[in-house]
């Protein structure tokens, strides 16, 4: 008994001293909350830091030294036996200080406010920025979700007070968080597969390919690469093979060039499968499923292809569907597809094609300044993804359960309700030219769509984010709200109309199917 005594001791003394190791490297203060401090010290005022906690007073008073430039009073819990909670470090507090008046501030409405007034002293809640920001209900069920230990924030060494950080910068920091829930999916469906390597396709996932190197032991189990494509560089594999099926997808008739074409594609895509490969997971944002359909025309023989998409439409390609898996369900009245290919953060150029060189074969791009996300955002996007994967690395986590209800209303609440702040953030984006060949201004001008058109929120030429363009008909934020709803409920509309179809025509034929498809043209048309 004795011995195994002395075991648990040894190991206690370890894990305590691995847990102060890593409190050190991971708490960092409210930065607000250090400006504060230090304003009240130059003010005259005595610093009293009261905590509750099981942490070494010296520990504790070590890592206030590091933050805190002032002088200060340090009286903590594991040190007096005196708590907030039970409500006596207050009389502590008193005690220490007599005849002195008392402010007490903090963010826990119980322990910090309603125990320090019962116990007679005078007290204030606060919420710090970062506190503020964290607490929205959409973030705080993300944080949860995919188990964060890390992260940053664009408030993060903001203390003067009425300073706004950048609206691209709030943009990219909300969306790191479905970008990280959709990495750690990832990795569960690459294994679930027992994939032996990961292709991450370009443009689509750019800034994230560059996110997990920043966390290389994330995807340490795979072989990983980026992968240059898109429909100009595959599309020409069929251009000899299935000349029918290349006209109906490129709207024009295979010419010997695109014959030469696909077979330089067929030699790059072949050359890229390692030795040892015998599973490729393929990753990008989806909706046709075309890519993955006519790569895998592309593999050598025992070698499979997989894919992970953020969505695939209803009419994406079976054989894609069947071995794949998406991070959402398609619904237009989650996602919309101009949003999500822009927050993917992209600012290399755009494959054509490939051309042979003395040497091998190589990719041969477009340049275009108007096809591509900010490199503000690209960037700041990176570093928030960036820590977010990283705490997951030094936590050891092995990723967190599918919360599907978390990511359906983040994506959600991106895709159908922007408010003005999110407008102004994406008038940089004008990348709608490219995604539908209009002419529209940026993502959120609706193009040459009429005033009906955005009121009923019709995907128009140029109209292709319409829960956004629907600011420019008012800057009345319950007006607007109204709208985006209503083109909510006529998308599910749209959608119940659609499955209704279907099941119509698989229990009654091809005349009731009609019927009900004529009902859905007058649900879109309305």
């Amino acid at each position: 008994m004795r011995s195994i005594c002395n075991t648990i001791g040894w190991r206690r003394s370890l894990l305590l001293e691995a847990e102060l190791t890593v409190e050190a490297e991971l708490i960092r203060p409210y930065d607000d909350l250090i400006a504060a401090l230090k304003s009240l010290h130059d003010a005259g005022m005595v610093i009293a830091v009261v905590t509750d906690t099981y942490l070494p007073g010296d520990f504790v008073r070590s890592l206030l030294d590091r933050f805190l430039s002032c002088d200060f009073v340090l009286l903590c819990s594991s040190i007096t036996g005196e708590t907030k909670r039970s409500g006596s470090a207050f009389w502590n507090l008193q005690s220490t200080f007599q005849g002195r008046r008392i402010l007490h501030f903090g963010d826990n409405a119980r322990a910090d406010v309603a125990n320090a007034r019962r116990n007679g002293v005078a007290a204030l809640q606060v919420c710090w920025t970062r506190q503020h920001r964290l607490s929205a209900a959409e973030i705080r069920r993300y944080v949860g979700s995919i188990s964060a230990t890390r992260l940053i924030t664009p408030w993060d060494g903001i203390t003067a007070p009425g300073v706004k950080v950048s609206l691209i910068d709030e943009v990219a920091w909300r969306w790191s968080f479905v970008l990280a829930d959709f990495v750690l999916s990832l990795r569960r469906y690459a294994r679930t597969i027992a994939a032996t390597d990961i292709w991450f396709m370009s443009r689509a996932t750019e800034t994230l390919f560059a996110s997990i190197g920043d966390a290389p032991n994330l995807f340490a189990d795979f072989r990983c690469q980026y992968v240059v494509a898109s429909r100009a560089c595959i599309y020409p594999q069929i251009a000899e093979s299935d000349p029918i099926l290349f006209e109906k997808w490129m709207g024009r008739k295979p010419s010997e060039q695109d014959v030469r074409d696909g077979e330089l594609a067929r030699i790059y895509y072949r050359g890229l499968v390692a030795p040892e490969a015998s599973r490729i997971l393929m990753v990008d944002n989806g909706w046709k499923g075309r890519l993955q359909l006519l790569l895998d025309q592309a593999m050598p023989s025992g070698v499979e292809l997989f894919g992970y998409y953020f969505g695939l439409a209803p009419d994406a390609e079976r054989v894609t569907v069947a071995k794949s898996e998406t991070f959402v369900e398609w619904r237009e009245y989650v996602l919309n597809e101009a949003l999500v290919e822009a927050l993917s953060g992209f600012e290399g150029p755009c494959a054509l094609g490939f051309k042979r060189t003395e040497l091998r074969i190589e990719p041969a791009f477009q340049d275009s300044p108007d096809d591509r996300s900010p490199a503000q955002y690209c960037s700041r996007l990176r570093a928030y993804l960036s820590e977010l994967l990283s705490g997951h690395v030094a936590s050891g986590k092995g990723g967190p359960s599918p919360d599907t209800k978390t990511r359906v209303l983040a994506v959600q609440r991106m895709s159908l309700y922007p408010d003005l702040d999110q407008m102004a953030a994406f008038k940089a984006w004008s990348i709608a030219t490219a995604i539908d060949g209009s002419d529209a201004a940026n993502m959120v001008s609706g193009g040459r769509a009429s005033a009906i058109d955005k009121l009923v929120g019709r995907g128009v030429c140029g109209n292709v984010w319409p829960a956004a363009a629907i600011w420019t008909l008012t800057k009345r934020q319950r007006v607007g709200r109204l709208i985006q709803h209503a083109i909510r409920w006529r998308l599910v509309a749209k959608r119940l109309m659609s499955d209704f179809s279907r099941w119509c025509a698989r229990r009654f034929g091809k005349a009731a199917s009609g019927m009900a498809w004529a009902g859905s043209r007058i649900v879109r048309s309305r």
